[in-house]
Formats: structure tokens, sequence, C-alpha cells
């Protein structure tokens, strides 16, 4: 009886298990629900942490605005043209520009070998590579020469400006040289020569062989020394050779027995030094025309003096530097200038004489110290120079 009693007293309650197994639901019920929330709860954890003061129960936190950040996308880049963009030629000097005629007889920039450049002979080695032409001496000792072939390489016959960029390779006290004049047999020539490393131009003829110094070396305040480019420019008019050196006139020369015309083309003294030549131009010259007007009493009758029916503003302008005039001007005389821009003949009035222009520079000489009545288009100029100077007028149509 006491063993059946003790079993009765170690039983447990219906009522506890149905309790115990509802609390364990209850547990498993709130970790679920934790599980699931557990993303929006740490988010309000963490804005309580970050926030030093809590927020009001009845206030709404603001809303956060996020700006697009810029996207890493690379600039596109340009793809390399090509053809590069030509190297602008320095412009001629105004003297030159004044009697220029035309478009230019040639505009070379080495992109290629079209215009024929070669050597005068085995030992001058001719290269054109990266808008450049490389001429240098294979004899030790020995000049090189190269010279255009090609048919805008003419020969030109007298009145024409030759220009082009030259330097060296490396210092060296060697000569480059502009080569213009050239025979047919490859003869003759002239040689307009520049030493970078002293400052110094000399001007020689080439004839059968032999060489004369017509200009001796002498120093040329404009002349830049190695590495910069010097840009060396000729005008022959008539065996009147003015010699430029980066747009100034550093010498000129009469040649009493010049080459009529020839082909043009580059210089080195010797081996040693490679000379590099760039952006070459040629230009037309105009002749001397007319003649200046005979003075009264000298030969041809005067024509009647031209007066304007209303008084003519009077021009007197300050005369130009001397040495600005080419030297073939004549002895006494201005240059008159007169563009006419459209095609076909016009007629200008000077000194009451009625002439004749044609497109483009139509150059006159004209007397100094003296007043000149000049009409163009209904419009009167009155000029007077004392001193010789380059005067420009236009006849637009």
């Amino acid at each position: 009886m006491e063993e059946e009693y003790q079993a009765v007293e170690n039983r447990i309650p219906r009522w506890a298990l149905i309790g115990g197994l509802v609390l364990v639901f209850a547990c498993l019920a709130c970790l679920i629900t934790i599980f699931l929330a557990r993303t929006r709860l740490l988010s309000m954890a963490v804005s309580v942490l970050a926030s030093e003061t809590p927020l009001p129960s009845n206030t709404l936190p603001p809303t956060m605005t996020f700006t697009v950040a810029p996207t890493n996308t690379e600039a596109p880049t340009l793809a390399p043209s090509d053809t590069p963009s030509p190297t602008p030629l320095p412009m001629p000097p105004a003297e030159v520009m004044a009697l220029a005629q035309g478009s230019p007889a040639l505009n070379e920039a080495f992109a290629d070998n079209s215009n024929s450049w070669q050597g005068i002979n085995q030992t001058s080695e001719v290269i054109i590579q990266e808008g450049q032409l490389q001429l240098r001496s294979d004899n030790p000792g020995k000049p090189a020469v190269a010279f255009c072939q090609g048919e805008k390489c003419g020969p030109y016959q007298d009145y024409y400006y030759l220009q082009a960029e030259l330097v060296e390779d490396r210092v060296s006290t060697l000569s480059l040289g502009l080569i213009f004049g050239l025979n047919q047999p490859k003869s003759g020539f002239y040689n307009f020569a520049i030493r970078p490393s002293s400052g110094e131009i000399g001007l020689q003829k080439m004839s059968n062989g032999q060489w004369t110094n017509l200009i001796d070396w002498t120093p040329a305040p404009t002349a830049k020394f190695y590495p910069f480019v010097n840009t060396l420019g000729v005008s022959y008019l008539q065996g009147n050779i003015q010699l430029f050196v980066n747009g100034a006139l550093v010498g000129s020369y009469k040649d009493p027995q010049p080459y009529t015309g020839g082909r043009i083309g580059f210089a080195v003294e010797s081996d040693g030094v490679r000379l590099l030549a760039g952006n070459v131009l040629v230009l037309s010259l105009s002749p001397v025309t007319p003649t200046p007007p005979s003075a009264p009493g000298e030969g041809t009758p005067q024509p009647p003096t031209y007066s304007s029916p209303t008084p003519a503003a009077r021009y007197t302008f300050t005369p130009t530097a001397q040495g600005a005039c080419p030297a073939h001007v004549p002895a006494g005389n201005f240059v008159l200038v007169v563009f006419k821009s459209g095609p076909g003949k016009g007629e200008i009035t000077i000194n009451g004489a009625k002439y004749k222009v044609e497109q483009g520079n139509n150059v006159f000489y004209l007397p100094l110290s003296k007043t000149h009545v000049v009409v163009i288009k209904g419009k009167t100029y009155e000029l007077y120079y004392e001193k010789c100077t380059i005067r420009n007028l236009k006849l637009n149509e």
C-alpha cells in the first residue's frame, strides 16, 4: 500500500503539461517573429544609436535624400587624324607681299615626294619624312645639293620669291643653304647660306664648278641659333637679289651677269651635319610696270592736270624705315600697289592719265617730292612722299 501511494504522489498534473507546451510554442513564435523582423529591428537600433537626442514620439524622422554619384565614364578619346594639320607658313615680308601676284607657284609641306626632290649627285642623300626634307653629304669634306625636279618647281624665270625653313640636326659650324637659279646642266646656281652657330649669312654663286663669294660672311641680327628654325627668303628680280632672315632684310646684291631662270633647292656645306628643310613657298612677283611719268619738258607731252570737282583729302603718310623699298625700285621713286580683287580688267587714273589694271597686284613707280592724284572708282587720293615707301590701294569689284 505504501508503494502505490508514492507512485501517485510522483505523477505530473495534466494542467502543468498543457501549460508547458503552450509556453514552448509561445517562445518558438517569438523567435520566429524576431528572425523574420531582424532587418527592421537592426535598422531601428542603428538609428537610435546614431542619434544624439531621441526623436519625439509624435515627430517622424526626415526623409533622407540621396545624391546619385557620378559614374566613372571615361571621356571619349578622339581618334588621331590620318592627315596631320599643316603647319601655317610664316608670312613673307611686307615688301614682298606688295609685289606678289596670284596664288603661290609652290607650297611644299613635304607630305610626300610628289614634286620629285632629289640629290644633284649620288653623294647627296635626300630623304623626305615627317614633313621635312633631310639632306646630308655622303662624301667627306664635300657639299651636298638637293633640288626640285617636279613640274611645280619651275624653272622659274625671274620675278619670284623663294622662302623655306631651315635647321640642322645637331650643333655644328657648317652652313646650310637655299639654292635658286639652278640651270639645266646643274652647273650654275646661287646659294644663300647661313651659319646658325655664328648667326652669319653669305651669298655665293656657282659657275662651272667654281664658287664665287658675292656677299662674304656677315652677321645677320635676326638669325637664330640652334635648335631654333631660321626662315630664309630671297627675292630675285632681273639680277637684283634681296636676302631675308626671319622676315627682315639682311642683304642685297646686284649681279651684272645674272642667271635668267632656274630651279630651287637646298645645300649643306659638308658631311657631318644633316640639313632639315620644311615649308617651302614660291611667289610670283610683279615686273617693273609702268615706267614713271617723265618730267615736263622731257620727251612726251604731259597730260592735262587733273582737278577734282570737290576738294580731295590730302594724305601725307609717314615714310617707312630705310630699306623698306625693294632694291629694284628706280631711284627717286616710291611704290604704288593697286590690288584688284575681281576678275578681268579695271581702270584707274593717275595724274589725269588712265591705266588698265589686271586682277591681283598692279605696281606703279611714282616720283618722290611731288603730289600725285589717284582716282579709283570715284574715290580720290592725293599721295605725297619724300622718302621711298610702299603705298597699297584697292580696286574692289
